[in-house]
């Protein structure tokens, strides 16, 4: 009876070692692209206002992990999608990164090339997130924080002037917009200057209003006093439309 008992306990250690040992399969985690509440989903991009050495340069795209970090790095692509224009290799190019270990968000950097037919027509660039063995894509929409996940994200850029997305914003104070007028303005303030950055949203008790720098204001004045100096110079400035300059 002594050695039944003992066989059976021996058994039972016996299943109780092959139970610890199951391995559960564990699926790719998730990847999404998102954007801020006040974010736009696209971005307006032109060599025009680089040296003409400048063969390439980066728009880093946010990427959010929806699942646990991981304690090792991991590799992740975006992909062009419907709507793309641009010619992969030869206007754009979009590199194998390696996602930190231990992160949950990062920038993906989406370089864009000098192709020569930038300077003819601009082209555009729908990127979304490229499923691997690591990775599939997100579901979309609202998350934590007021923050997006979105399906794809817009890059659109060429090699000559054209409206920039901040112009709208602050059209009441620059005025129509013309190439023309565009070129006096980063004349004035510089083809680096943050003109997105001049407006912003504040949280007051709740409610968001938009706020503008006191840059904003001063514009005006500081536009048409350097124009006034132009002008005393070099004569009336007209746009590509045969119109005075003003502001």
């Amino acid at each position: 009876m002594r050695k039944i008992i003992m066989l059976l306990f021996c058994l039972l250690l016996l299943v109780g070692c092959k139970r610890d040992e199951i391995i559960y399969y564990r699926g790719p985690d998730s990847m999404a692209l998102y954007v801020n509440e006040f974010e736009a989903d696209s971005t307006i991009y032109s060599f025009a206002n680089k040296l003409p050495d400048i063969a390439s340069d980066t728009v880093y795209v946010k990427i959010r992990l929806q699942g646990p970090a991981a304690d090792y790095s991991r590799s992740i692509q975006l992909q062009a999608t419907s709507g793309t224009t641009a010619i992969d290799g030869v206007e754009y190019e979009l590199p194998v990164y390696e996602f930190p270990a231990g992160a949950t968000e990062a920038r993906y950097p989406v370089v864009l090339l000098r192709g020569a037919a930038l300077k003819e027509a601009t082209k555009y660039l729908y990127v979304a997130i490229k499923p691997n063995d690591h990775f599939q894509k997100a579901a979309i929409g609202q998350e934590i924080g007021k923050t997006y996940s979105i399906e794809s994200y817009k890059i659109r850029f060429n090699d000559f002037l054209s409206e920039p997305s901040w112009w709208s914003t602050l059209e009441s104070y620059l005025g129509e917009f013309s190439v023309v007028k565009l070129q006096f303005v980063y004349s004035v303030y510089g083809n680096d200057y943050d003109f997105e950055g001049l407006y912003y949203p504040v949280d007051y008790y709740g409610t968001i209003y938009w706020t503008y720098d006191d840059e904003v204001n001063n514009m005006p004045l500081r536009l048409r006093t350097a124009l006034r100096k132009y002008e005393e110079d070099n004569g009336p400035l007209l746009d590509e439309n045969g119109n005075r300059l003003t502001f």
